[in-house]
């Protein structure tokens, strides 16, 4: 995966941190599909979003079920994808922005994030009537 397009804007590993802090791992890998695009990696792109969905399905089960502290699971899935990001996409940022590519801003990240957060909100607050209707 090679950045030679200095036009392009990436995600760095921070905002796709500060995505997934805020929206879920599916925010995070949204921003990772993003890059991937950006780099005509359309393949890689739809695995982020795959993966980022079924993570974040898994991680909605385990919760309504494991009687765990709340912030055991955000914590455990943003530092993986902090390390997720740095190493599949860590070198093609560098690389883009050594050569004098453009960085894309934190405020997209900010506000995917929120956006995913709404939506899991509301995906969540229906799951919980369905399940209590059971």
């Amino acid at each position: 995966m090679e950045a030679n397009n200095t036009d392009l804007k990436l995600h760095s590993a921070a905002a796709v941190t500060l995505g997934t802090i805020i929206g879920s791992p599916l925010a995070g890998t949204f921003l990772l599909a993003q890059n991937y695009r950006a780099l005509d990696n359309a393949k890689a792109a739809r695995s982020c979003i795959i993966w980022g969905a079924s993570t974040t399905l898994i991680i909605i089960g385990l919760s309504f079920f494991l009687k765990l502290p709340p912030l055991i699971f955000p914590i455990c899935y943003t530092i993986a994808l902090y390390n997720l990001a740095n190493s599949l996409q860590g070198p093609a940022y560098r690389q883009h922005i050594e050569r004098g590519g453009r960085k894309a801003s934190l405020w997209i990240a900010v506000g995917v994030g929120f956006a995913y957060m709404f939506v899991l909100y509301g995906f969540i607050r229906l799951l919980a009537l369905v399940i209590d209707g059971l």
